[in-house]
């Protein structure tokens, strides 16, 4: 460093990073201290500080990580803008990387998210995109007539389940009988085997006969299979 004659002047002749950071000039004249704080900083470049990673754990759950990679510097701050919109609230800060989780995905989150990440004399962004997609629900009748023997207890009606992406719930899934005016009636926990969904209708009786099926429920939405129609014979024909 060189300082000048009157003190005033405060010269850094090789400037790098560890001379980044504050300064303090103080003033001291007839019992009178003045004093000023002056930031120092390199010039900003474009340089490439980021990796981003992105994982879908299920339809409405995803996480972007925007990890900082420290070439020669240090990372100073990381954040998200999503839309335009700093994201406060669904970021996770860690020393090297700012995280990005949506929990409650929804089609209002379509758009752009961009990370920012800025070091000591070095700035970097990247860019995702997140698109819309509808999970669907497909509920299928793994056969539509089942043949039941009257007095025994094998009857089971069953069905699969699949989701364009994400786990199915296993409490999401009943079966329920058709009633008079075809709507699901009666509905009872459906319980998951070899990758199907049933429900044992119990003893057989001539009041078990009829039609029933699968519905899927999930955020207030119902997903109902074909009808499956169960037919009771008589123990011995």
């Amino acid at each position: 460093y060189d300082i000048s004659d009157d003190g005033l002047v405060l010269t850094i002749k090789s400037m790098n990073e560890k001379r980044v950071g504050n300064y303090k000039c103080v003033v001291t004249k007839d019992d009178v201290v003045s004093e000023g704080v002056f930031e120092v900083t390199l010039p900003i470049v474009h340089e490439d500080l980021i990796d981003l990673f992105w994982r879908q754990y299920s339809s409405s759950r995803a996480r972007i990580l925007c990890r900082g990679e420290e070439t020669g510097g240090t990372i100073t701050d990381l954040f998200w803008e999503c839309n335009g919109v700093k994201m406060e609230k669904k970021i996770v800060n860690k020393k090297t990387g700012c995280k990005l989780v949506l929990k409650k995905a929804t089609a209002e989150m379509a758009g752009t998210c961009t990370c920012f990440v800025k070091g000591i004399g070095s700035q970097d962004s990247a860019e995702i995109k997140i698109e819309a997609q509808a999970n669907e629900v497909t509920v299928t009748a793994a056969k539509k007539k089942i043949t039941c023997t009257e007095g025994k207890k094998k009857c089971n009606p069953k069905c699969t389940v699949t989701k364009t992406a994400g786990k199915i719930e296993k409490s999401a899934v009943k079966l329920c009988k058709v009633a008079a005016d075809g709507s699901p009636t009666g509905c009872k926990a459906a319980k998951q085997r070899k990758g199907k969904y049933g429900r044992s209708l119990g003893k057989v009786s001539a009041a078990i006969a009829g039609q029933y099926v699968c519905v899927h429920s999930e955020d207030g939405v119902d997903t109902v299979s074909e009808p499956m129609t169960v037919v009771v014979k008589a123990k011995g024909n």
